[in-house]
């Protein structure tokens, strides 16, 4: 799942989340299970290649850095009193 929220004057603040690089176990509902914007280690060949492919431009490959989301106001005004979260989860409502 991504998600854009825009901001004036200055660029979007954007996030990517994911149940895991492997998939949902036995679902089509994509909003089956919760998530992540921290998600956890590959398991599969395929997966640990893809892992190893992205980690030449960073090592933090499974996790997103939210800080610029939490830096400025939706007017884009710098933020004094920010307060940054280490991750997200996205939990389905029924």
């Amino acid at each position: 799942m991504g998600l854009k929220f825009l901001r004036d004057g200055i660029d979007s603040a954007n996030l990517v989340s994911m149940w895991s690089l492997e998939g949902q176990p036995g679902d089509w509902n994509l909003f089956a299970n919760e998530f992540f914007t921290h998600i956890g280690a590959a398991t599969s060949l395929k997966t640990k290649a893809l892992v190893k492919r992205f980690s030449a431009e960073t090592e933090y490959v499974q996790e997103i850095g939210l800080s610029n989301m939490a830096e400025y106001d939706t007017n884009g005004k710098e933020d004094a009193a920010k307060v940054v979260p280490f991750s997200l989860t996205f939990k389905p409502n029924s």
